[in-house]
Parts: C-alpha cells; structure tokens; sequence
C-alpha cells in the first residue's frame, strides 16, 4: 500500500509520559502563530508546550474533556468539550503562556 506521508524521519516532539504535569491523553492539538503547541487533557487540561518542546504547562482548563481548539489570526482561542457539549471561544488565548496561572477560559 502507498502512502502519502512519509513517517521514517518522524520524531517525538514532547514525550508527556513522565512529566508534570503529565499528558494525559492529548486531543485536538493546534500550533500557536508563536511555535508552541497546545493540546486538550482528558480532565479539560488546557497544556501549552514550547515551540522547542522543553517543557509543558496547564494554561488553563474547560471544565470537561477537552478535544478540538484552533487559533484565528487574532489569536481568539476556540476549543470544544465533549462533557459540557459545547464550543466556546476566548480572546484570551494571546494572553494565555506557560508563566499563567491554570484559569477557566470558558466563555459559555
């Protein structure tokens, strides 16, 4: 079978396994314009790792079970919770770093 992308040269980028916080099942990951990637935690974790992937921190929580987020080109954060079935959006996503302290972005 062909396949269209070539994963030999893949690599791990954040290895959450043995951390802390740990990364629990990530979901719904999305690159920030600033090279950071943030992922969702199965207890609504809002995770942001460094663009070099160093290190990770909580930004912040949903309340629920955090998957799907995106960024717009104003930087408005929008994630979606499967155990609150809701999507909600925050324009605090550019004030949102790793030196935040965890804060509910929950807009309903």
């Amino acid at each position: 079978m062909e396949t269209e992308l070539d994963t030999s040269s893949a690599r791990i980028f954040y290895d959450g396994l043995l951390t802390e916080p740990r990364l629990d099942h990530p979901e719904g990951p999305v690159v920030h314009r600033d090279g950071s990637v943030w992922c969702g935690g199965e207890r609504g974790q809002i995770y942001r790792i460094e663009p070099d992937g160093s290190s990770m921190g909580q930004a912040a929580s949903s309340g629920g079970f955090s998957q799907g987020m995106a960024f717009d080109a104003e930087i408005t954060f929008t994630y979606a919770t499967s155990s609150t079935r809701r999507l909600c959006g925050s324009t605090q996503g550019a004030a949102l770093s790793r030196s935040s302290p965890t804060a509910s972005t929950d807009a309903a």
